[in-house]
């Protein structure tokens, strides 16, 4: 089953698919998004017009849906591979995208993971890398951007990365963050508050929690004690005990208040 799911949660937390019609597979542009298949969704993003961007990750490319509900292939041909840059982006192969993010500007940004590039669809609908590596960094996983226009990843899910000019600086490295004994491992989820502090859950750890990486570089947990939890309620979220963070959302006030959980 493949769809994704939109929640009105000031209202009445009343959830109703958005894409998709329930069946993995690759069918229904130029049609309504609720009557196309899509095959295993990954990441999602919006762009300033309010158009969707929906990693539609085994079909191997990007989908769109705009404003009317219509959905269409925005980067990908459909089949896995790599074909060059400098290309109309639907004429693009791509190799289990990840994740999308986009600008102010109108540019979407894809995490072109078994292909190990992040890459850029302009204005102009041109794709292009942005950054290749097979060496150091394995497998861009989650792409994310901030109001000056800076990408952060996760390699592999581990390892987060600032691109600067092009080249990776690594701000938050996997393994046991100093004392915490909370290990950093799979990232699930990274976005930014108003201030530009990062967050991210960690889907891995023992225990999960939610870390925050502030504007000065510094990682500490903002949610979660340093023990296992099941849906508790009512706690304070740094008594709270989770597992297993799969993704997190910042509401317009710059709280974490929703938290996916897998467990």
């Amino acid at each position: 089953m493949s769809a994704f799911l939109h929640s009105n949660i000031a209202s009445a937390q009343i959830i109703s698919t958005y894409a998709g019609d329930t069946t993995a597979g690759y069918t229904g542009d130029g049609h309504q998004a609720t009557d196309a298949q899509i095959n295993r969704p990954s990441g999602v993003a919006t762009d300033f017009t309010g158009n969707l961007y929906i990693v539609d990750s085994a079909s191997n490319c990007v989908r769109k849906v705009d404003t009317a509900g219509i959905i269409t292939t925005f980067a990908g041909t459909g089949t896995a591979g790599y074909n060059g840059d400098g290309i109309a982006a639907t004429a693009a192969q791509l190799n289990n995208p990840s994740s999308v993010t986009t600008d102010r500007s109108g540019n979407v940004y894809i995490c072109d993971h078994s292909n190990e590039r992040i890459r850029k669809v302009d204005v102009h609908s041109i794709i292009t890398t942005i950054f290749y590596d097979t060496t150091s960094i394995y497998g861009a996983q989650i792409i994310v951007i901030n109001q000056a226009g800076t990408l952060y990843f996760s390699s592999a899910g581990r390892n987060i990365y600032k691109l600067v000019l092009g080249s990776p600086v690594l701000v938050a490295p996997g393994g046991t963050i100093a004392g915490t004994g909370v290990s950093l491992d799979l990232i699930g989820g990274l976005p930014f508050d108003s201030v530009g502090n990062l967050y991210m859950g960690n889907s891995e750890g023992s225990p999960g929690q939610i870390l925050k990486l502030d504007t000065s570089g510094t990682l500490t947990v903002a949610v979660g004690a340093a023990r296992l939890g099941l849906c508790e309620n009512n706690v304070a979220a740094s008594s709270a005990g989770l597992d297993n963070v799969t993704g997190i959302v910042m509401d317009d006030s710059g709280y974490t208040n929703y938290i996916c959980k897998s467990h």
